[in-house]
């Protein structure tokens, strides 16, 4: 098998190029013609992108989140209060303040975004989907990667606020997810004779109770919080399947494979 490590960080890439050509056309605009509609959209846009990233961070325990986020945590808060002044005072006509605006603009992207670019993606594209979780069996690979994309993509979509209509178009994928691929697992399982199947197929019914228990969330309304949704969704689901892969999948793709040979 490859050394090369794999994962689809399309998502966050593309989440990076949107707020970079927005922070990018502040920055290239002169600052007469800055807008206040246009700052207002930019700041929010990098506010959600930091939430991703955040996210993203703290899944995959990554040791410079504070050097990352050194930039934007300096300067965003500046750039918010300026907006304020401009909105409040000047009605965004001060030159002076939209001067400054162009230089706070101009240092988050060189201490923040750039960090993200250079150093962040690659160690995210490294550590997602990596070598570790590659069982080898290649129908069992290519569905574990399309959960970790799609999650990647949910996450990163409703970072602002979720719907209940959003997270029952995840619960309708996870459940479908979980009917096709255990039910593959459990196929393969039966072929190969795997003496460990009873425990495996309990470990799978306790991801199908885990996934039903996104209805709280929906039944909470207003009162769960975007961020403990997401956090449940992308911690607590990814973690359990995770860790599922490293101990039960393998163990089991290991007996598969010296049964069956390596055919996959």
């Amino acid at each position: 098998m490859s050394e090369k490590k794999t994962l689809n960080v399309s998502t966050l890439s593309k989440s990076f190029d949107d707020v970079s050509s927005l922070m990018q056309g502040i920055i290239d605009t002169p600052p007469e013609k800055i807008k206040t509609k246009e700052l207002k959209h930019c700041i929010s846009a990098l506010e959600n992108f930091k939430k991703y990233t955040d996210l993203l961070m703290d899944s995959c325990a990554y040791k410079n989140k504070s050097t990352v986020n050194s930039g934007i945590e300096k300067y965003l808060p500046d750039l918010n209060n300026l907006l304020l002044e401009l909105e409040v005072y000047y009605g965004g006509k001060n030159i002076k303040n939209l001067s400054q605006i162009k230089q706070l603009a101009e240092k988050i992207y060189d201490d923040y975004l750039l960090k993200v670019k250079y150093e962040l993606i690659p160690y995210i594209n490294s550590r997602m989907f990596s070598r570790k979780l590659i069982t080898g069996v290649r129908i069992i690979d290519a569905q574990h990667k399309a959960l970790f994309t799609f999650m990647d993509k949910f996450v990163s979509r409703v970072i602002n606020e979720a719907s209940n209509e959003d997270l029952e178009k995840v619960q309708r994928f996870l459940i479908k997810y979980t009917h096709i691929h255990f039910n593959e697992e459990e196929k393969l399982m039966e072929e190969s004779g795997y003496p460990r199947k009873r425990a495996h197929k309990s470990e799978h019914k306790d991801f199908v109770d885990m996934i039903e228990k996104i209805d709280r969330f929906k039944e909470g309304g207003n009162e769960s919080s975007t961020d403990e949704i997401l956090r449940y969704i992308y911690f607590d689901l990814n973690q359990w399947f995770i860790n599922h892969i490293l101990k039960s999948d393998r163990d089991f793709v290991e007996f598969h494979k010296n049964r069956m040979g390596n055919e996959d």
